[in-house]
């Protein structure tokens, strides 16, 4: 009889398409080599998209539907890290430039550059009965474009959430080295793994700063609203080519401390006003040593209201992160040093 799978057994290898949502076949890919990555609440979510079929007849009792689109979302969650030196994209570096990101000597910032935008080829290796040889599923996207946010509260790494959306080939090619790199759910091994050795910081200790003003708070959550769309394509097999990033609304939600509107804390006259701030925090990370720093310079409220954490008086504020300077692109930097 078959062993149970173990929920946390599991892997994702990922690589960047050189040829947007053509599947790339490289034998690193299923062999361990690409899954660098310490990956958490690794999830596969189908979108198959069905015609129903509701036609005028006798009764109304329903009739099969048909099957369009095999879409499917991978998500998972890793830790804000370096290893690389400073100036050096580090293996996270296909994640950031697959969710709408430029990165220039360890500068990342969103672009609207589509040749900076990259699709993914990713695959997730779900479950595992920790025995010998054939001992999971892998599940494959090709044409994968992501959406991010950024998490980060006190006493823990920041964290990365990904959500990466692709097209799940359900035919792919029989013969070999292409059907070694099904995309469609496949029978494989879980790899050896050698992950990126970069231990993330715990976020305290922490610059953080709202208008040049230190704040003092437990929990910062930045998400990138991406748009995230499938390419439509009628010579595809699938009827789509790939994923592609058409827009984003970036919102920052912290929970400062709140306190007297002498001491900076003029947060509903700062709404009122429709009044631009400069958000920055600052943290570092011993191995290796790297320092990690964040600049939103033109961050504008959308949201304030009264809350509490522990007991005592908060405010939760969201934010949206605008343009600084034109031509744009610039709604916040992360550089490592």
């Amino acid at each position: 009889m078959a062993e149970v799978f173990v929920a946390r057994l599991g892997e994702v290898a990922l690589k960047a398409e050189s040829t947007k949502g053509t599947k790339v076949v490289n034998a690193n890919l299923v062999d361990g080599t690409l899954s660098k990555h310490r990956v958490y609440n690794l999830r596969y979510d189908p979108d198959v998209q069905l015609h129903e079929r509701g036609t005028a007849s006798a009764s109304l009792s329903r009739w099969p539907h048909l099957v369009g689109r095999a879409l499917g979302k991978i998500s998972f969650e890793t830790e804000l890290r370096h290893t690389a030196a400073a100036i050096t994209e580090d293996a996270d570096g296909e994640l950031f430039s697959a969710a709408g990101f430029d990165i220039t000597s360890g500068v990342y910032k969103p672009t609207s550059d589509q040749s900076d935008h990259k699709t993914l080829n990713i695959y997730a290796m779900l479950g595992g009965d920790g025995t010998a040889g054939t001992n999971t599923v892998r599940y494959g996207l090709r044409g994968a474009m992501a959406n991010l946010t950024i998490i980060g509260e006190v006493g823990k790494p920041v964290m990365l959430a990904w959500e990466f959306f692709g097209v799940s080939e359900t035919a792919d090619e029989a013969s070999p080295p292409l059907n070694t790199h099904n995309l469609k759910p496949t029978d494989d091994s879980l790899n050896t793994i050698t992950h990126e050795t970069g231990v993330p910081a715990i976020f305290q200790g922490v610059a953080f700063t709202w208008a040049a003003v230190t704040k003092r708070l437990g929990r910062f959550e930045l998400a990138l609203n991406n748009t995230v769309v499938p390419r439509d394509d009628v010579s595809s097999l699938n009827g789509c080519l790939h994923y592609v990033i058409t827009n984003r609304n970036p919102v920052m939600k912290i929970d400062p401390d709140a306190g007297l509107v002498v001491d900076g804390n003029n947060f509903l006259d700062t709404l009122n006003a429709g009044t631009e701030v400069a958000i920055a925090w600052s943290l570092a990370q011993t191995t290796p040593a790297r320092t990690i720093a964040f600049a939103a310079p033109k961050a504008q409220i959308i949201t304030c209201t009264d809350a509490e954490r522990n007991g005592f008086a908060t405010k939760d504020i969201t934010a949206a992160l605008n343009k600084s300077a034109e031509p744009g692109d610039d709604e916040f930097t992360i550089t490592w040093t």
